[in-house]
């Protein structure tokens, strides 16, 4: 028999890919906010009724940066061991001299000194695998950030999302901005943490740096609020986009700080859960944890945007979702 006239059968996909390309339900009027309504409210009538795209978003983020869970994987320590070594760098040098010289009354003391013993960890080529693939997060950090920045701020309007569509789409339209300034965000993200932690290691001598680096981390992370919502939503050069977002970041520290405490308390929330149920944080955080803290950063920030960069120049964005 000829298999190549016996029927094909038909390919399927994962659930999870399913559940990602499945729309999302249509839009209800009690979804569309106008621009004096985005209280607390309708921030919670919101988030209830758009809780599954919110669940998906969530997803993308998680998956889409992969490359994060190879770094994890690589500093747990499950391919790396630990060895016992001199801690100083200098040892090599006094017992080379002691080598050659010997033990003299000058260089003894200074090998003893210096001999003292100290554990190392020994990392694995897997742990140098792991680290390479890691580096991927570079590109997919800032492409993934913009696609979920456009899915979030469409949801915030109250539009309705093709979900996997609208978010390829918005990667492709924004590809080469979204990269470069995911690169750009990685890179400042990792040395506001850097400095916070170095600063705080040596408080005694350099706490007011210490508090000016977590000033100066604050007003980024505030920026960061606005800069993947502005990219996809204006036709701007990067360097355009840092203004604005950093601008917005200034005149809006009150909100901008109110979104910071309650992404805080759902951080704290989800590490308490955790520490009593190692399974339950790790659920939230696959489930909700970074699509509700963007939710919440993009709900402060979006009327902003609409009320000072949209409203005044397009006064008819958004008017044809409020009819009815």
């Amino acid at each position: 028999m000829d298999n190549n006239n016996a029927p094909k059968k038909k390919k399927t996909t994962s659930i999870f890919f399913r559940s990602l390309m499945r729309d999302g339900k249509g839009v209800d009027k009690d979804d569309v906010i106008k621009i004096d309504e985005y209280n607390a409210k309708n921030f919670f009538k919101l988030y209830g009724r758009r809780i599954r795209e919110i669940i998906r978003i969530n997803w993308l983020y998680i998956f889409g940066n992969f490359p994060i869970f190879a770094l994890l994987l690589a500093i747990s320590g499950n391919f790396s061991h630990a060895a016992v070594a001199p801690s100083s760098q200098f040892f090599p040098v006094f017992y080379g001299m002691t080598t050659i010289s010997g033990e003299t009354s000058v260089i003894a003391p200074m090998l003893g000194v210096h001999s003292v013993m100290g554990t190392t960890t020994i990392y694995s080529w897997i742990d140098y695998v792991l680290i390479g693939i890691s580096a991927l997060t570079l590109i997919t950090f800032g492409l993934v950030n913009t696609g979920c920045a456009y899915l979030m701020r469409n949801l915030v309007r109250g539009e309705h999302l093709f979900l996997w569509q609208d978010f390829k789409s918005a990667i492709k339209q924004n590809f080469r901005q979204g990269l470069i300034i995911g690169i750009i965000d990685a890179v400042v993200l990792f040395f506001c943490g850097y400095s916070i932690s170095f600063y705080l290691a040596n408080y005694s001598t350099y706490f007011i740096m210490f508090y000016g680096a977590l000033l100066m981390t604050a007003i980024y992370i505030f920026a960061r609020y606005y800069m993947y919502t502005i990219l996809v939503t204006f036709d701007l050069s990067i360097f355009k986009i840092f203004k604005n977002s950093l601008i917005f970041a200034m005149i809006s520290l009150g909100k901008n700080f109110l979104a910071l405490l309650i992404i805080a308390l759902l951080i704290f929330i989800t590490f308490m859960l955790s520490a009593l149920f190692i399974p339950l944080g790790i659920i939230i955080l696959l489930m909700l944890l970074v699509s509700t803290c963007v939710y919440v950063r993009t709900y402060f920030a979006f009327p902003k945007i609409k009320k000072v960069m949209i409203d005044p120049y397009y006064p008819n964005y958004g008017k044809e979702n409020s009819e009815d």
